[in-house]
């Protein structure tokens, strides 16, 4: 009887899915089926390795060896006399193919538990602090290649490392996809925005730099967000990242104050010959920048402009305000509370409306959000009730200041010195909207500037509005995915806000909610793109947030619930 079982066994075995090739018997010992068999075309695949057991050896007869090495050599020899009579003007061009055989290298590796996450927060922070504290313009530059900055030695690996975890692991895919699952409509609009970034390549009359553009908002925009939503998942990463910014933006307003007592760049005269690089912008960066109406020098710190630094100066203002009424640590109160007024002191040395803008948004914003939080989740304190009902008269006391106290006026709205920015914003405007009916589908990333036309006083190209930048680019449908990427995440991470728990992290919501907005505020006067990295890790920490919340709100009412059937 067990040997009929073993035998009935050895019946339902499945067959082994990549077996050993078999040698063949010599011909006496072969039966005529074994015969007619062993005439059949062989198999062209060749044995296993043990160590790459998921793949097997193709066997190909040597006429057909001899003509794949013979089209490879040729192939090889056309590349490099291309790239030679190219090169440097399509050096991008030539990376592609490169590019797409290191993605498809990626895409073909096994799965398996050697996904190196561990990786992932470093260089996620490691790019983090070379965003804010290295200037952007100080780079290795070698001739035919791109700048070699902090930026790229960080944002490159860890963009690689992101497509080597999400091809190799199903808890890293699992991970991020039950983030992203938190709003779905946040990524269908990101996704929606880079194809539109994709199409935009067919409509661009220099596809090189279009090329270009696209492929570093990949790494520096898209790249970052998924980064972000995996990073931030985790308890504690929120809060030290808040803190790290806020840190870092009280060391350049200490920078900044320097800079205005110098008058100058602080390093201008002291940067490596290897870091220094002959280039029209970057010697413009060093001159720094003086209001034509007064003559004074207007601080930048690592910006490399004056508007790019009170941009990033406005966007701290929600956590300097949110660590002032809401840490645990006195001392990191007081630190908040001071990086308030000095961060406000700091834009007004930029000589920049939109910073001042920025902090008068996130001051109104944040204590609507603040007082209706305090009202539902301290309904016995009288504070949270009486702001939220007086906030209608504090929020038209605000916006009567701004025409009323004439330094505020001026700040805001600006005076004479600033009167000849706002009419270059009204004839770019004139100029753009002609050609953007002209051509709704957008004409090619990075192509804004260019299609405008517009010339400033110094001569070169410029626009003003990121709103004119994105129409012009990406059409009017790659505008209101843009906008409605950011508004629908700042409302999201605010409406959550008001129900997420007592939480280090999860009360971040109202901060970045808060900053997102601004973000959206200070881009109608604003082309500049240097803290559009900053922007979108603040996308994925948001939506990381809210998909946190989420699961403590509902383990909540599953222990609400035990406890009404207990009792």
């Amino acid at each position: 009887m067990s040997l009929k079982r073993n035998d009935q066994k050895a019946q339902r075995k499945p067959p082994r899915r990549f077996a050993l090739p078999r040698f063949p018997k010599r011909r006496s010992q072969q039966t005529a089926g074994e015969e007619d068999a062993s005439r059949r075309p062989a198999s062209r695949m060749g044995p296993t390795d043990a160590l790459t057991p998921f793949y097997r050896r193709r066997t190909e007869t040597p006429r057909l060896k001899l003509l794949a090495y013979v089209a490879l050599f040729a192939a090889s020899v056309a590349y490099g006399a291309a790239f030679a009579y190219g090169a440097p003007h399509y050096v991008v061009v030539f990376a592609l193919p490169v590019a797409i055989i290191i993605v498809l290298g990626i895409w073909a590796l096994p799965s398996g538990d050697y996904a190196p996450v561990g990786v992932i927060p470093w260089l996620f922070f490691g790019y983090f602090a070379a965003l804010i504290l290295w200037p952007i313009y100080l780079a290795i530059a070698l001739p035919g290649l791109p700048w070699i900055t902090p930026l790229r030695l960080t944002g490159v690996p860890l963009l690689l490392v992101m497509l080597i975890c999400a091809s190799v692991s199903s808890d890293f895919r699992r991970q991020v996809g039950e983030v992203l699952k938190a709003d779905p409509w946040i990524i269908r609009c990101l996704l929606g925005f880079v194809l539109l970034e994709g199409l935009s390549l067919m409509f661009s009359r220099t596809p090189g730099t279009s090329v270009n553009r696209f492929i570093t908002s990949q790494i520096n925009w898209t790249g970052i967000f998924f980064a972000a939503c995996y990073i931030f998942r985790k308890p504690g990463a929120a809060s030290a990242w808040a803190k790290l910014l806020l840190s870092a933006g009280l060391l350049l307003c200490v920078l900044g104050v320097w800079e205005s007592r110098a008058g100058a760049v602080l390093w201008a005269n002291h940067i490596p010959s290897f870091l220094r690089i002959e280039d029209e912008s970057v010697l413009k960066a060093l001159a720094g920048v003086q209001r034509a109406y007064g003559g004074f020098h207007r601080v930048q710190a690592t910006a490399g402009t004056p508007l790019g630094f009170a941009e990033y100066l406005g966007l701290t203002m929600p956590f300097a305000m949110h660590f002032a009424l809401n840490s645990r640590s006195i001392a990191f109160r007081i630190i908040s509370g001071t990086y308030v007024p000095l961060a406000i002191y700091v834009i007004i040395l930029t000589d920049s409306r939109l910073g001042i803008v920025a902090s008068l948004v996130s001051a109104m914003l944040y204590l609507l959000l603040w007082s209706i939080r305090r009202w539902r989740m301290a309904s016995s304190s009288i504070l949270g009730p009486a702001l939220v009902l007086a906030y209608p008269a504090i929020f038209l006391t605000g916006i009567a200041a701004t025409f009323l106290v004439g330094r505020l006026r001026k700040s805001v709205w600006g005076g004479g010195a600033q009167q000849a920015s706002t009419d270059s914003r009204k004839d770019q405007w004139a100029m753009a909207i002609p050609k953007i009916l002209h051509q709704p589908m957008g004409h090619g990333q990075g192509r804004g500037g260019q299609t405008l036309g517009y010339v400033a006083a110094d001569g070169s190209l410029t626009i003003d509005s990121y709103y004119l930048t994105l129409l012009l680019e990406f059409g009017v449908l790659g505008f209101a995915l843009y906008m409605a990427l950011f508004l629908r995440t700042s409302w999201t991470g605010g409406v959550n806000a008001f129900s997420a728990k007592t939480d280090n992290d999860l009360l971040l919501l109202m901060p970045l909610s808060v900053a997102l907005f601004d973000f959206v505020v200070v881009k109608a006067v604003l082309s500049q793109d240097h803290n559009h990295p900053l922007v979108f890790m603040m996308l994925g920490a948001t939506l990381a947030l809210v998909y946190r919340s989420k699961i403590a709100n509902a383990e909540t009412e599953k222990l609400a619930i035990r406890r009404a059937v207990t009792s």
